[in-house]
């Protein structure tokens, strides 16, 4: 019905602003931003700013996933002009600057983030994505886990978080944290990925102290909850721990 509109009124613009959502669902992005661009085109002057915000979000959104960075980075600059909180434009310039290597300036989005989002859940997720931009990308492990422990403090007993802050206390060497943290996240998290690394870092910490009978128990059951990671474990026992640890800082240090 919505095509058949736009082939009797290509301009018809309740028609156009309907049909970019559904082609960005289907992940058609060439047609999604052939729609805003004629949204943008019919609305400029006229619109509302939350209207035209969001016409230059969803066009950011299209560049992005199309790997054009800097032109997605200026149309969420322009939806931040015209409404500066935007969770989705927030969340799309950290990226795109970060899809050009501008880390300090994603930081500086994603703190922007924390302190305008809403919703607890991208509160968190921000706090997450700042920790690993201060971690994998600045060298900042130390300031990463205070962006951590800010994020457990928003949402207490977020597996991933908690997975995280175990991984670093590995690094610093600190097993009793390293212990804590894990069987924290492991009461949060009974199965899938979360668990899977929760269970690596309890292995390693219980390791690494001594107790080899836990340690290898742990692991054991660790590798059963992730088949990625146990693939990339493949071979290596928990006698090695210090390079099952390297293997976990790696992962940390991937993009999320």
């Amino acid at each position: 019905r919505l095509q058949r509109a736009l082939e009797l009124n290509p301009r018809h613009l309740p028609s156009l602003r309907a049909s970019g959502p559904i082609y960005m669902r289907r992940r058609q992005w060439e047609a999604a931003e052939a729609i805003w661009r004629n949204v943008l085109e019919l609305t400029s002057g006229t619109a509302n700013a939350d209207d035209l915000a969001n016409t230059y979000v969803n066009l950011g959104d299209c560049d992005r996933v199309m790997g054009r960075a800097d032109r997605a980075r200026k149309r969420y600059a322009k939806a931040l002009e015209l409404r500066s909180n935007d969770v989705r434009a927030l969340k799309g310039l950290a990226s795109s600057l970060g899809a050009e290597g501008d880390w300090n300036g994603a930081f500086t989005q994603l703190r922007n983030l924390i302190s305008t989002a809403p919703d607890v859940a991208d509160v968190v997720d921000a706090h997450i994505q700042a920790a690993w931009v201060l971690d994998a990308r600045l060298n900042l492990a130390d300031k990463a886990r205070q962006y951590l422990d800010a994020a457990l403090a928003v949402s207490p007993g977020e597996p991933e978080v908690l997975v995280r802050l175990g991984e670093l206390a590995l690094r610093r060497r600190d097993w009793t944290s390293g212990i804590s943290l894990a069987e924290q996240a492991l009461a949060s998290a009974k199965i899938g990925a979360n668990a899977g690394r929760a269970g690596v870092v309890l292995a390693v910490a219980l390791r690494a102290s001594g107790d080899n009978g836990a340690a290898a128990r742990a692991y054991e059951e660790a590798l059963s909850h992730d088949s990625a990671l146990s693939d990339r474990l493949s071979g290596q026992g928990i006698e090695g721990w210090p390079q099952v640890a390297e293997v976990l800082k790696a992962q940390a240090q991937e993009p999320r």
